[in-house]
């Protein structure tokens, strides 16, 4: 004798696949800024634009303390790669080695977004020294071997960068949610460290793997209880 599965057995079977089932998850890619001018001092500033893959661009400013900065062309201060994660696809690299240089010990330096922008992150090059208190909770992506050397970056109290002070760190921190501005003070000076900030393009969420064997399933159960449906009718 054959047994078939009852209609509500069918729907258990089918939700405690889809509940084991994996989704696919992958890092994004990032779109840092290009920085098209700077003027170093005290009471420094900066702007640039990071350009998203519709073309769309946002305007980033900078202001506070800056010691310098590298707008077009020259060392490429991202190499060796500290910066790719399970969160960020590509690291600012040969392409586009802009960076501005901090370390004047400023009590407030603010990066701007000219609209507001989702979970933003910045890349930092040779971190040691004084921390920096950001006005906003972070999480370390990356932290590791860079231009100037090695060492680890840490999230004090969740917006408290600091180094373990054993050699330089390099890095990414992600700010999650949206910002309209980040700002931070520079808790001590030290000769400079470098930043960029870069956005993940928006696009449309993946459907895990799960939801489309749900929905087929669905389906399938659809067109069992049409088909026995037509038996009873005739």
């Amino acid at each position: 004798m054959k047994h078939s599965l009852s209609f509500p057995k069918m729907i258990g079977a089918v939700a405690l696949i889809s509940a084991f089932a994996p989704a696919t998850a992958a890092a994004a890619p990032v779109y840092w800024t290009d920085w098209v001018s700077a003027s170093a001092g005290n009471s420094g500033s900066a702007s640039g634009i990071i350009t998203l893959a519709d073309s769309s661009t946002v305007n980033v400013a900078y202001s506070g303390g800056l010691y310098s900065a590298q707008i077009s062309g020259g060392a490429n201060y991202w190499s060796p790669n500290a910066y790719t994660s399970a969160t960020v696809d590509n690291a600012p690299d040969s392409l586009n080695t802009d960076i501005l240089r901090l370390g004047q010990g400023t009590p407030m330096n603010t990066i701007t977004f000219s609209t507001p922008v989702t979970n933003p992150i910045m890349a930092v090059v040779s971190f040691n020294g004084p921390s920096w208190t950001f006005d906003a909770p972070f999480t370390v992506l990356s932290s590791g071997c860079g231009y100037w050397g090695c060492d680890t970056l840490n999230s004090g109290n969740g917006n408290i960068l600091s180094s373990t002070h054993l050699g330089e760190g390099h890095g990414t921190l992600q700010f999650l949610g949206t910002f309209s501005s980040i700002s931070w003070a520079e808790n001590g000076s030290e000769n400079w460290r470098g930043i960029t900030v870069g956005v993940s393009d928006v696009s449309p969420v993946p459907v895990p793997a799960a939801a489309w064997l749900f929905g087929s399933a669905l389906a399938g159960l659809g067109f069992i209880g049409k088909r026995r449906s037509d038996r009873v009718s005739v």
